[in-house]
C-alpha cells in the first residue's frame, strides 16, 4: 500500500505549522531534524502497514542515510511523527531499515521503547 499524497501533504502542513509556532514537544530537536521527514518520505511505501513492497528502494536508502547522518534521534523523531499523525506503520519494517539499507546507526533502543510506550498509550485511550 503506497502512502497517499494527500496524507503526506497534510502531515507536512501540520509539522510546518508546529515548527513555526514552536508547539513541538522538543523544539530544538524538531529544528535540528528539520527536513528529515522529506528525506524519509521515499521509505513510507516500504514501512506503511500492509505494504507489499519487498525491500526499500534506492531512494529510500539514500534518504535514510541523510536522516541518520544528522542523528539517529532524527530517525526516531520521524517515526514518532509518522505515528502521531495516524499513518499506519509496520514497526518491524521501520526498525529493519538501517540494516536493510546497510547504514550504520547508533542503537535505537531508547527510541523503540518510547515509540512502543506511545503506541500502548494510544491503544489504551482508544479502548476507553
Amino acid at each position: 500500500m503506497a502512502a497517499r499524497p494527500e496524507g503526506l501533504l497534510l502531515l507536512f502542513m501540520v509539522l510546518w505549522v508546529q515548527v513555526i509556532k514552536g508547539n513541538c514537544s522538543s523544539v530544538p530537536s524538531a529544528l535540528s531534524c528539520s527536513g528529515t521527514f522529506f528525506s524519509f518520505a521515499d521509505c513510507l511505501e516500504f514501512v506503511e502497514d500492509g505494504s507489499m513492497v519487498p525491500k526499500p528502494g534506492k531512494a529510500c536508502c539514500t534518504g535514510l542515510e541523510i536522516v541518520v547522518s544528522q542523528s539517529v534521534g532524527c530517525l526516531c523523531e520521524v517515526l514518532r511523527d509518522v505515528l502521531r499523525f495516524g499513518i499506519p506503520l509496520n514497526m518491524t519494517r521501520a526498525l529493519m531499515l538501517t540494516s536493510l539499507c546497510r547504514i550504520f546507526a547508533e542503537s535505537m533502543d531508547p527510541c523503540i521503547i518510547e515509540i512502543l510506550h506511545q503506541r500502548v498509550m494510544q491503544m489504551a485511550t482508544v479502548k476507553r
